[in-house]
């Protein structure tokens, strides 16, 4: 199970010229190796990191 914790915070409306304060949030998502693996291949990047994979070999 991935647990992801959002704290609240405060933040800047540039459009209402006013602060805008958000309530925190925990997230708990579970997840399969196989469907990890699926969502890989589908858009060809690491789910959990940012660079990008290498090419597969035919």
């Amino acid at each position: 199970m991935l647990r992801l914790v959002i704290p609240k915070g405060e933040l800047w409306d540039e459009r209402r010229q006013e602060f805008v304060y958000t309530e925190g949030l925990t997230l708990k998502l579970e997840h399969s190796l196989v469907s990890v693996s699926k969502w890989e291949a589908k858009w060809e990047k690491a789910f959990l990191d940012t660079g990008k994979k290498p090419p597969r070999k035919p």
